[in-house]
């Protein structure tokens, strides 16, 4: 099988990796033992080396397929490393643990049922006399009871993440069989190793077994039974600190007493009187060490805790400062909002009033809705002279207060620039020179594009100048073919950009019937769901639409088509329209 390394598995190694185990770093380094020593035994008896077979020339050697069963169970648990493993992969180590199995199975039926299979007979058949012991090598009964069980477990890793506890079961019991066999060698008990006359158990099998369980444990470590020891909480960190000490003192205790009985230091009783003692001292140091260490770690908790509170309480204080000052800022703005709307027309306006010697009207209208509180478009209507009346549009680079503010610069500019309001493009290069004038001083580039026109209703004319503002709608009723069309205006840069940008005046007739529409970009802009914007077309498609409509309701039917044309059905700009019309006064 292949051997390869994922990203997770290669950070398992680093010096980061934390106490608890996040990846089956222990998996990963089992299924490399098992394998390497599997191999190793095999080469030394295709090669006669002893020292590969055995650990010490006294000792029992590996049966050669005892190594195959481990090279075959390393595999099988490196690909079981991750959960939900492929349906190849899971049949292939299914395969693997039933023929692991199945080896165990045949060499206990050979033992109790007197079956004569010699399954372990037959690689290097040959060689198997003991040369040093006179015992022909065989796979030890309590080795084949750790194969069965091996061979049951490893497939049962490949079951649900939540489900693999039968696997760690059966692990566990391999662990108890593989540690009694290690102790035997240890203590010298050949009882412990051993099952009656039969060859014992080598002690790099059980030591193999036993690397083979941990991998099969750390194989899934957040489920089972060392789900509450892999834990990241106090409880797993206690579990972790206990462990150890509860497996190793044991062990190094019993073979201390046992040492010190045979050299004669000391007789059984005082032998495990010392045992107990020992234990006492050792696991008793063990608990107070856990235990401060339990006290400090909760002492540390709760300045955490403590430091959080106070940290709650400084942001809930923040909070409620912050709440009051949107509250004061929310106030203030909206009074601005009244303001900036106090200054566009409450109500119709219609010029001249009744009375004057002119036969023609002008009857303007207006719709305004800014994107936030306080908007960066305005219009106006100046009054120039009895016959003369100009429009003026705006729109402010952006929306908000600092628009706002420019938008009140801009109309008290156009106030003091009244006494060449009768001419539009000196009336717009005036206003330009005056805003640099003031931009100049400020940090942070705006401009504003406008656009305005004085209608002259005694010469019957219209004269008009632009600012990068969009062309106005002429929409001339009075004709045979009422079709809207964009009112041309030579390409001038906006306000506030050039201090000697000098705008030129344009004129057209004015005639009853015509109806002009002066508008913001912020209608025009709109996007529908393809991100296609709206644009002067639309507005001219809508305008054709609803041209016999009285003008007030013609805006809200523009205003409403481009709603539903955006994707949204908001704007996302702010938008004003302005629409001048000339009537014929009645009986005239």
């Amino acid at each position: 099988m292949a051997i390869s390394l994922t990203s997770s598995e290669i950070e398992a190694v680093s010096p980061s990796t934390p106490t608890s185990i996040k990846t089956p770093f222990w998996t990963l380094v089992a299924s490399f033992g098992a394998i390497s020593i599997g191999t190793l035994v095999l080469l030394g008896w295709a090669f006669e080396v002893e020292s590969l077979k055995r650990i010490a020339p006294m000792l029992v050697a590996m049966n050669p397929l005892t190594a195959v069963c481990f090279i075959l169970s390393g595999a099988a648990l490196w690909e079981l490393r991750r959960p939900h493993s492929t349906s190849s992969i899971a049949s292939l180590c299914r395969v693997i643990g039933a023929i692991v199995a199945l080896v165990g199975f045949l060499k206990l039926g050979e033992l109790v049922f007197g079956w004569n299979l010699g399954i372990d007979r037959w690689l290097f058949s040959s060689r198997l006399e003991d040369a040093a012991t006179g015992i022909p090598n065989r796979m030890a009964p309590n080795t084949a009871f750790n194969f069965l069980c091996l061979g049951l477990a490893l497939p049962l890793l490949d079951v649900s993440w939540k489900r693999v506890f039968p696997a760690q079961v059966l692990a566990s019991i391999i662990f108890l069989a593989s540690m009694l066999a290690v102790l035997g060698y240890a203590y010298g008990t050949k009882s412990f190793y051993g099952v009656g006359s039969f060859i014992p158990m080598a002690v790099h099998t059980a030591l193999t077994f036993l690397l083979l369980v941990v991998g099969i444990l750390s194989a899934r470590p957040e489920s089972g039974l060392i789900e509450a020891l892999n834990s990241p909480s106090q409880s797993g960190a206690t579990a972790r600190r206990l462990l150890p000490a509860a497996l190793v003192v044991p062990a190094i205790l019993g073979w201390l007493r046992l040492k010190g009985q045979q050299l004669g230091l000391f007789d059984n009783e005082l032998g495990v009187s010392l045992m107990v003692v020992a234990s006492m001292i050792i696991f008793g140091v063990v608990v107070l060490w856990n235990a401060r260490w339990l006290w400090i770690s909760e002492r540390e908790r709760e300045r955490v805790e403590e430091e959080r509170n106070r940290a709650t309480q400084a942001l809930a204080q923040t909070n409620a400062d912050l709440a009051r000052h949107n509250a004061h800022m929310q106030s203030d703005l909206n009074l601005a909002r009244e303001i900036q709307i106090a200054f566009l027309p409450q109500q119709y306006i219609t010029f001249p009033r009744a009375g004057s010697a002119v036969e023609d009207t002008l009857n303007f209208y207006h719709r305004y809705e800014p994107n936030t509180t306080l908007g960066g478009d305005f219009s106006d209507v100046l009054l120039i002279s009895d016959t003369q009346a100009g429009v003026l549009i705006c729109d402010v680079m952006g929306h908000g207060v600092r628009s706002a503010l420019v938008t009140a610069i801009v109309r008290g500019l156009a106030e003091e620039l009244m006494s060449v309001a009768h001419d539009p493009g000196l009336f717009l290069t005036g206003i330009n020179r005056s805003l640099l004038a003031i931009l100049k001083r400020t940090s942070t580039p705006l401009f504003a594009t406008s656009f305005y026109m004085v209608a002259d209703l005694q010469r019957g004319e219209l004269l008009y100048a632009g600012a990068g503002h969009p062309q106005p709608l002429l929409l001339r009723r009075g004709t045979p073919h009422t079709v809207p069309t964009l009112l041309n205006t030579p390409p001038e840069p906006a306000l506030g950009v050039f201090d000697d940008a000098v705008y030129t005046t344009s004129q057209c007739a004015l005639c009853p019937g015509d109806l002009l529409l002066l508008y913001t970009d912020g209608l025009t802009e709109v996007s529908n769901t393809e991100g296609e914007e709206w644009e002067e077309q639309g507005l001219l498609q809508a305008m054709q639409s609803h041209t016999s409509l009285p003008t007030d309701q013609l805006l809200d039917n523009i205003i409403a088509d481009a709603r539903q044309f955006s994707s949204c059905g908001q704007f996302e700009d702010d938008v004003c329209l302005v629409a001048m019309e000339v009537d014929r006064r009645v009986g005239t």
